[in-house]
């Protein structure tokens, strides 16, 4: 079994997916696998996907499009690694990301999840802002009574704590912070602040047309990467505008102790 779980849900992310999957398998930390779930995508997404390689990919296609909730949910069953990380289809992580979040949840064994913070990038690629929240399970268990502390691309979560706490259905659009309170409930949540610096994403490898099944991939791309995470399907981030995140771990992080957080924001204007 894998050492981390990564769970990705795709849906018509033809524009930034590569750059996301160059992230993941260029990580330093190379014991993982891609639990990948192609949601209906009616673009190139499926296309992107088979480009590559790779023996820890796994990739599902839903027949019909189920929306993020029961995606995700779907995709924690087939998640077997003893941590669980959330990514997205527009999202770049760190190089460091998965290293840095295992050694944390390592280290700290009363940490049931944890996020980390994040820079905003415009689409060019320049740094025009960063995300920073709290950083100590007391003061993240205070916040969460009034808004998310975590970024929900960023988080890695212990696997038997997720499945035995899936996203909640009737809270499309909220999901992520109710099971944060949820979690939060049950034990110390912590968050990793400082921000890394991005890497270039890298090329890809050949795989076969597959169909609405769990197929392993083999695979060889390795190298510094960047991932996109975004706040949601389409969603709309702070301040109007659409939110990805690059970097170590998704949207909003864990806060205990003070280990390097490597999450990224796109940030889009809409109209």
């Amino acid at each position: 079994m894998p050492k981390v779980s990564i769970l990705m849900p795709v849906y018509n992310a033809e524009q930034y997916l590569s750059q996301a999957l160059d992230s993941i398998v260029s990580q330093s930390f190379e014991d993982w696998e891609l639990i990948l779930i192609n949601d209906g995508s009616t673009d190139r997404s499926e296309s992107i996907i088979m480009d590559y390689d790779d023996e820890r990919i796994f990739y599902i296609k839903n027949p019909v499009n189920l929306k993020l909730i029961k995606t995700l949910n779907k995709g924690i069953d087939y998640c077997g690694g003893q941590y669980i990380a959330r990514m997205d289809a527009d999202d770049i992580c760190h190089p460091d990301r998965l290293k840095r979040q295992v050694e944390f949840l390592d280290s700290h064994p009363q940490v049931l999840m944890c996020g980390t913070a994040a820079a905003v990038i415009d689409n060019s690629g320049k740094k025009t802002g960063h995300i920073h929240n709290l950083t100590s399970d007391d003061y993240l268990q205070i916040n969460l009574m009034f808004s998310p502390s975590f970024i929900h691309p960023s988080m890695m979560i212990r696997t038997e704590v997720l499945k035995q706490n899936k996203y909640d259905e009737a809270y499309k659009h909220v999901e992520d912070y109710e099971l944060w309170c949820r979690i939060a409930k049950l034990g110390k949540v912590g968050l990793m602040r400082k921000m890394q610096p991005l890497a270039p994403a890298l090329g890809k490898k050949q795989l076969p047309v597959l169909e609405d099944k769990y197929v392993a991939i083999s695979a060889q791309a390795k190298g510094a990467a960047v991932l996109r995470c975004p706040v949601g399907h389409g969603q709309k981030g702070q301040g109007g505008v659409n939110m990805r995140c690059l970097g170590l771990v998704g949207h909003g992080g864990l806060a205990v102790g003070g280990d390097a957080a490597l999450c990224i924001a796109h940030q889009q204007g809409v109209a």
